[in-house]
This record gives structure tokens, C-alpha cells and sequence, in this order.
């Protein structure tokens, strides 16, 4: 697929949407019962020796919507921003040039968010090397269509 979209000059982002099949919406989480945070790497690592040398592939997001997480509460097993930081520092061990994309949780991350204006987001996540992070927020705008 990768060599496919390079022959069309298409860039590839590569997002963990599901930790497995069955599991949508799943835990909310980065990892599920029977799916822990070191299976997760194994799997980042797995893709990073397939793809780390494909030019066209540019970057992982880490985690899709990780909707029950939390954020800077303290509790690593579900601060999502303590997790994006492993997992971001993980997959730059194993291929530096990609870019990584966090996604925010459903609530209760720091910042303001008001229907009629942007959200602003205070991030605060580690990573420790050459600090490639993007921010990917979501923004449904099903609230302002459907009022």
C-alpha cells in the first residue's frame, strides 16, 4: 500500500484506530484486557521496520481517540498525555524521522473549550527525542449543524 500511494507522490499517515478487530469502541484506552501497553510497542515497532524506510510514510498517530484517558492526573494506566509520551519516545527509538500525532480525550484535558470559539489546549507530554509532536484535535461539528 505504501509503494502504491509513493507511485502517486501520496503521503501516509499511519494511525492505531483499533487495538484489535472486535475492539471498537473498545476501552477507551491505549491498551485493553489482553492487549497491554508492551503489546502495543511490540506492534509500533513491527510497523516501524516495515515502514520506517518508506518515504512517503510520514508519521503515526498513536492512538485514536482514547475517550475514557485522562489527562495529567497522575494514574499511568490511564493519563493519556504520560502514555503519548512513552509510546511517542518508543516509536522515535525506532524511527526517528516520523512525526507523532497525539490525539486529545472526550474531557477533562486542560483548556478551555466553548461552542462558539476555539478550544485551547495546555499539552504537556514528554518526549525526549527531536520532540516531533503534533497536536490532532477533533472538533465535531454536529453541535453547531444540529442546534
Amino acid at each position: 500500500m505504501a509503494n502504491a500511494a509513493a507511485a502517486h507522490g501520496l503521503l501516509i499517515l499511519v494511525a492505531a484506530h483499533r487495538l484489535t478487530p472486535e475492539s471498537w469502541p473498545g476501552d477507551g484506552l491505549w491498551y485493553e484486557e489482553g492487549f497491554s501497553e508492551d503489546d502495543v510497542k511490540d506492534d509500533w515497532s513491527a510497523l516501524a521496520e516495515q515502514l520506517c524506510n518508506q518515504w512517503n510514510v510520514v508519521g503515526v498517530d498513536l492512538q485514536n481517540e482514547p475517550h475514557t484517558a485522562t489527562w495529567g492526573k497522575g494514574n499511568k494506566r490511564t493519563d493519556w498525555n504520560q502514555a503519548a509520551g512513552r509510546l511517542g519516545n518508543h516509536v522515535l527509538s525506532q524511527c526517528p524521522r516520523w512525526l507523532i500525532f497525539v490525539e486529545g480525550i472526550f474531557e477533562g484535558a486542560p483548556g478551555e473549550y466553548d461552542d462558539d470559539k476555539v478550544f485551547v489546549f495546555d499539552m504537556y507530554i514528554i518526549i525526549y527525542i527531536y520532540m516531533y509532536v503534533c497536536i490532532n484535535i477533533y472538533i465535531y461539528m454536529h453541535k453547531h449543524i444540529y442546534k
